[in-house]
C-alpha cells in the first residue's frame, strides 16, 4: 500500500431525526471551547476510509457508514502541516466512546453556529449540499 497523500481523516456523520438531518459534532480534545467534526491521524498501514470510521467510533462511539469522500482540508498545526480527508457517512448505531470527549447532535443551523472553525463550517456546507441533491 502507498503512503497516503493524507495525514488525517474524519467525518460528516448525519442521522435523521423526524426526516430533518442531524450532523454529529465532538469537542476538540486540544482545546475544549471549540466544536469540530470528528477526524485524527492515519495510522501506517490503514487507509483514510478506514481512519476516519476509527475516529469517528473512538471520539464519539457512534459507528457509521461511509457514502462518499467529500473534500479535504488543510491547516498547520504547530509545525505540523495537516492535511485531512473528510468523508460524508451516515449514522448506523451507537457505542461506547474510547474518548471522553463532549458529543453534540445538530440541525445545519445550529451546527453552522456552533462550529468554532470557518473551513469547518464550509466542509459542513458542502455536507449538506451533498445530503440535499443525493438522499
Amino acid at each position: 500500500m502507498s503512503e497516503s497523500l493524507y495525514t488525517h481523516a474524519g467525518g460528516i456523520v448525519i442521522r435523521f431525526e423526524d426526516k430533518r438531518p442531524q450532523y454529529l459534532l465532538v469537542r476538540s480534545s486540544t482545546d475544549m471551547s471549540c466544536w469540530i467534526f470528528p477526524k485524527g491521524h492515519i495510522k501506517p498501514g490503514e487507509s483514510p476510509e478506514m481512519a476516519a470510521l476509527r475516529e469517528v467510533r473512538e471520539e464519539t462511539g457512534i459507528i457509521a457508514e461511509i457514502l462518499s469522500i467529500l473534500c479535504e482540508s488543510n491547516f498547520a498545526k504547530e509545525t505540523e502541516r495537516v492535511r485531512v480527508l473528510y468523508f460524508v457517512m451516515r449514522y448506523r448505531e451507537s457505542g461506547d466512546a474510547l474518548e471522553d470527549r463532549e458529543v453534540k447532535w445538530c440541525g445545519y443551523e445550529e451546527a453552522i453556529a456552533t462550529l468554532s472553525f470557518d473551513d469547518a463550517r464550509e466542509i459542513l456546507r458542502k455536507a449538506n449540499a451533498f445530503f440535499r441533491s443525493s438522499l
